[in-house]
């Protein structure tokens, strides 16, 4: 299983982004996206934890959110595009900010099966938002 739609502390999550992957870890994720609001930071912060725990990073950026209006969402969807990032997808994990809301699961049902990552890592037709994959 894996989680394309996390938030690590540079944004509004809760856990620094070594203690995102550790709990993705825990879990049994495979693969892991942090898609920060706004910023990158989370996803380079995590990148020694997720080489030590063998966890495949996802680089994202939440293009698509409430709070954001018509400007900053095409904004954050061209970087998006410009930089080959996944906008969205998975849990919307934030830790202790949103605790109704479970990495992996997104407090219901959602389970991204690890084809979707393959078809990322090869780029195929049928695929949105591929991203840079660690």
């Amino acid at each position: 299983m894996i989680d394309l739609h996390t938030h690590a502390g540079q944004s509004d999550g809760s856990f620094a982004p070594a203690d995102l992957v550790r709990a993705a870890v825990d879990l049994g994720l495979e693969a892991l996206a942090i898609a920060d609001h706004d910023t990158l930071a989370g996803y380079d912060a995590a990148h020694s934890a997720a080489v030590e725990c063998r966890l495949e990073r996802v680089c994202g950026i939440e293009a698509y959110h409430r709070e954001h209006n018509a400007e900053q969402t095409a904004l954050y969807a061209s970087i998006a595009e410009k930089f080959h990032l996944i906008v969205k997808g998975g849990s919307d994990f934030h830790g202790a900010n949103k605790p109704a809301i479970s990495l992996g699961t997104g407090g219901r049902a959602i389970c991204v099966c690890l084809q979707i990552l393959e078809q990322m890592k090869n780029g195929r037709p049928g695929t949105t938002g591929v991203g840079r994959v660690n």
